[in-house]
């Protein structure tokens, strides 16, 4: 398993494992079976999920007519059309390997090496302890691994961590009272239902998404995880105005969806945030063209890419910082779909 990896990734893990306390002689012989486990088998299907988790209930089928109907920027998809979500999304297995979060595909066979790399850089950084507290189930078809001493890994799990360390590092979440978060395009609640377990502060979380199907788990999967609708909730596209009259956001976060979204659509959305007046917004885009200078691209629906941060800044947001999801290069560059991946923080300024 470890002769797959790159060297460069091969060096990282053995430091990460050293930081880790264990001792490591030569790294191409690495006994590191004794750490990883076997896949962990994801839990039963929960009560009832059967029955609410199909294409023709009532709710999604409301969902699905309402989005349609719509004469609105954000619901004419280049990316997440109804062909894309159907061949790519799988009600009942919502969280396993799919449009909502690549966990194993392109792994080369080695996911569990991947993971358990993933795994030893957020203990590295994990000074508030999240890792042991936020419990992976393996529920909903997620895929995830289990090494020695530790409960089970899942990419929902480590990213959220990760993503959630970025913010309290930039803005200080954790010391924010009365936090409030806005979620364009997000998916079935993956970070909604981490910052709900992470942050005692958090007040408020709104999930938004332009694709019924997204609502439709989100609102699902959150009042699954014993969330309260006052502190998350997900809000139907025809019902944005909503947002006007709730409490002003802290911070929006978008991540991986903008660059799954035509220009316009972008437009729309941060028209949307710069009217609600949110100082920070996050954005983690997918990987941007090869040679491209950033990786703020659109998808227009004949596959063309168009650089949106001019919208960025006709919103009046100005960049702050572009930083690696990994802090160690060797990570960056050598654990794909896990790695490729760039935060962007703005502040509004106008």
């Amino acid at each position: 398993m470890l002769q797959q990896l790159t060297r460069p990734v091969k060096n990282t893990i053995k430091s990460l494992v050293q930081k880790s306390g264990y001792q490591i002689t030569k790294v191409d012989t690495l006994d590191i079976e004794p750490l990883i486990g076997s896949s962990f088998t994801p839990s039963a299907v929960p009560a009832g999920a059967r029955e609410y988790l199909r294409g023709d209930h009532p709710r999604l089928q409301d969902l699905r007519r309402r989005y349609a109907a719509l004469n609105h920027p954000v619901a004419a998809h280049s990316h997440w059309t109804t062909s894309f979500v159907n061949d790519n999304v799988e009600l009942l297995n919502f969280r396993g390997d799919n449009a909502y979060l690549w966990q194993v595909r392109q792994s080369r066979g080695d996911a569990e090496m991947r993971y358990f790399a993933n795994t030893l850089y957020i203990e590295r950084i994990d000074h508030r302890r999240l890792l042991p507290a936020l419990v992976e189930d393996g529920a909903f078809g997620c895929h995830t691994f289990q090494y020695q001493g530790r409960h089970g890994m899942s990419r929902d799990l480590l990213d959220s961590i990760n993503e959630i360390y970025f913010l309290d590092r930039q803005i200080g979440l954790f010391d924010r009272p009365d936090l409030r978060v806005l979620d364009i395009g997000a998916g079935y609640g993956r970070l909604a239902h981490r910052m709900c377990e992470a942050l005692p502060n958090l007040k408020s979380y709104v999930c938004v998404d332009a694709v019924p199907e997204s609502t439709f788990l989100a609102e699902y999967y959150l009042k699954h995880r014993g969330l309260p609708e006052s502190r998350a909730s997900a809000v139907a596209l025809d019902e944005l105005h909503k947002l006007e009259a709730m409490p002003q956001f802290d911070v929006a976060v978008n991540i991986h969806s903008f660059t799954e979204c035509n220009y316009e659509a972008i437009r729309w959305w941060l028209n949307m945030v710069s009217k609600l007046n949110i100082r920070w917004l996050l954005i983690a885009p997918n990987k941007g063209p090869l040679g491209a200078e950033h990786d703020l691209f659109s998808i227009e629906s004949d596959r063309s890419r168009k650089d949106f941060m001019n919208l960025l800044e006709e919103a009046g947001y100005k960049q702050e910082l572009r930083a690696p999801k990994f802090d160690d290069p060797h990570l960056q560059i050598g654990i794909p779909r896990f790695a490729d991946t760039y935060y962007h923080l703005f502040q509004k300024v106008a």
